[in-house]
């Protein structure tokens, strides 16, 4: 069909004379690089509001790459030419819509790989907790339960009682902050305070800012400060009332957990590692913990990251 269809560009055009535009041309040719164009633009403009509304970053790279792409098409209709040999102004447009698409794809597949290893991690996680759950915390639970079950007046079964339900909490911290990774902080400070009061029968007050959030690791030990003072309590204080208050924003957290019970002489030795533990690990995230008891009137521990 070729000697049929009617030349697109005059020949005898030659590139060197397009010091400004000189728009010529078959109708149909002329007409098909403003219908691409206009395509371009609406497509770059429907990119925008849904990289804007769904938080695509590829969209917004696709929406950069199509309105170049249209400013190319607008060079091609104002200076056509049949001439492969000259470059013009939107071959090199063409050619950047093209690196910004490879842009936006290359950095998509990083984004992917990033998920891909993390969900990697959270499976790993939810396995150990489980198996922590199915191994350590019922041997520990079979521990406390025979302990308590035994003499009471012998100090050393006492000790091994006391030492096993400490360890149970613990644990139940650490498998508390492994298995539910995905979860807003709030929603795992809510559950573990919850878990833990319920299981002694004290009551639990709880005050939480539903936009605190932290990264994985202050996360965690946010979640162990949080198992370790509440099994602190309930192991040594007898409270009848455990309040948990949490609180933050982007930059900073603060979590309190403060008690009815015994409380004791902050100048008092205090036996174990369990206070030192959460220091050391609030330290280790830039933080500090800060302690205030008094003998019968309770104990706060906040921790501020």
């Amino acid at each position: 069909m070729g000697p049929h269809l009617a030349v697109g560009i005059d020949p005898r055009v030659s590139p060197a004379a397009s010091g400004s535009p000189r728009v010529a041309g078959s109708p149909g040719l002329l007409a098909a690089q403003l219908l691409v164009m206009a395509l371009a633009f609406v497509a770059a403009l429907g990119f925008t509001v849904r990289a804007r509304r769904d938080g695509d970053e590829l969209l917004a790279w696709l929406a950069l790459a199509t309105t170049v792409s249209g400013f190319s098409r607008l060079n091609y209709f104002l200076f056509p030419s049949i001439y492969t040999g000259w470059v013009f102004t939107g071959d090199f447009l063409r050619l950047i819509a093209y690196l910004l698409i490879l842009i936006g794809a290359v950095r998509q597949i990083a984004l992917f790989q990033r998920r891909a290893r993390r969900a990697a991690v959270l499976e790993e996680r939810s396995r150990i907790a489980r198996d922590l759950h199915d191994s350590l915390g019922q041997d520990l639970a079979f521990i406390a339960m025979r302990a308590s079950s035994l003499a009471d007046d012998d100090p050393r079964i006492r000790q091994i009682n006391e030492a096993a339900e400490q360890a149970l909490l613990s644990s139940r911290g650490v498998i508390s902050s492994l298995g539910r990774e995905g979860e807003p902080l709030f929603a795992s400070v809510e559950r573990l305070a919850t878990r833990l009061c319920e299981r002694a029968g004290v009551t639990l007050r709880l005050e939480v800012d539903n936009g605190a959030a932290a990264e994985d690791r202050r996360r965690e030990v946010l979640l162990r400060v949080l198992a370790e003072a509440i099994g602190n309590a309930l192991q040594h204080a007898d409270p009848s009332l455990i309040s948990v208050e949490l609180s933050g924003n982007g930059s900073w957290l603060r979590l309190a957990i403060v008690d009815d019970g015994h409380g004791f002489d902050e100048d008092e030795p205090v036996s174990g590692f369990g206070l030192a533990g959460m220091r050391e690990r609030v330290e280790a995230v830039g933080g500090e913990l800060s302690l205030s008891t008094a003998r019968g009137r309770g104990t706060r521990i906040e921790a501020r990251l």
